[in-house]
């Protein structure tokens, strides 16, 4: 019998804490769901098979001997393609950086890593950041899970699909104007732009010098995945520092009430498209929540008191 994919990284904490599950065998799951949806979606760049199992088999190890790194100890997730992850092509989506490898992780990269986190390639996006509908002229363009005539949004177009269409439990994607907010809504995702500077943008394309930020996306738990990347620090590798501190330059004065608690959908109906036109693709994976766009009154309240640190 075909395994049963965990719908949100709690679920997939649990059962690899009970040891009903591995994280190679979670791993190799959502590696065959890559295999398989790739392409209809082409929601990845480069997949990187070999080194996810070989990073589930460590994490495993460590399970074994009661070393937990926390909740994304052995959790998939995929990685923009403006961030850098070494050895890894980081193309930004442009044949002009199609030979790019970066020889470091971006620090976001890095932090998600230490977290335990499984990377399992790099996502399809627009080129240079800069589009909002999933169009991609070189590596090809990123198709909508719930309707696959219809456009995931952009520029994290890929982490986005690949999200929503089961292929990982989370994605990383950079925000400017709604990179991440946007493909998230159409996609029936909890999208989260972080203060500026509050996620280091060392090793990520410079899109925009003061306006971008490193950001999750996932189901509905985008704020454990943002909390593992959280650390004020500049936008180099040479000058970036592990400090939990605001930068001068990066410190924004609040102009509103602090943030504790998010609200996500709580419906499990599907958005009106996928009800016109049932998605092949996502429907036999999960019944994905709504956006809250689409529905403001059914959504339900998760209390994260950290949120005032960094919203």
């Amino acid at each position: 019998m075909a395994l049963q994919l965990p719908t949100s990284i709690p679920e997939a904490g649990r059962r690899l804490r009970d040891g009903s599950l591995t994280c190679a065998t979670l791993t190799e799951a959502y590696l065959r769901s890559i295999e398989r949806l790739q392409p209809k979606l082409n929601a990845f760049i480069t997949i990187t098979a070999d080194r996810a199992l070989e990073e589930a088999r460590t994490l495993d190890a460590e399970l074994r001997v009661g070393k937990y790194r926390g909740a994304l100890h052995g959790i998939p997730i995929v990685h923009k393609d403006n961030t850098s992850v070494a050895g890894i092509p980081a193309t930004v989506g442009s044949e002009y950086f199609r030979n790019r490898v970066p020889d470091q992780d971006s620090a976001m990269v890095r932090r998600l890593r230490d977290a335990g986190a499984i990377s399992l390639g790099k996502a399809n996006m627009s080129e240079f950041a800069s589009g909002s509908s999933g169009v991609n002229v070189f590596f090809g363009n990123v198709h909508n899970p719930w309707d696959l005539k219809r456009a995931p949004g952009g520029s994290s177009s890929g982490t986005a699909a690949a999200v929503a269409a089961g292929m990982c439990l989370a994605g990383t994607g950079t925000d400017s104007g709604g990179s991440v907010r946007q493909p998230a809504a159409r996609c029936g995702l909890v999208g989260i732009r972080p203060t500026f500077g509050r996620v280091s943008l060392a090793g990520v394309w410079p899109r925009t010098k003061t306006l971008g930020a490193g950001t999750p996306a996932a189901i509905e738990s985008s704020a454990t995945t943002l909390r593992s990347c959280c650390s004020w620090g500049p936008a180099s590798f040479a000058s970036e520092t592990s400090s939990t501190s605001p930068s001068p330059e990066n410190q924004a004065t609040p102009v509103a009430p602090r943030v504790t608690s998010v609200e996500i959908p709580a419906t499990t109906s599907p958005p009106a498209s996928a009800e016109s036109n049932p998605s092949p693709i996502v429907a036999p994976i999960r019944n994905p929540v709504t956006t809250m766009i689409s529905n403001r009154t059914a959504t339900r309240r998760i209390e994260e008191p950290w949120l005032a640190e960094i919203c």
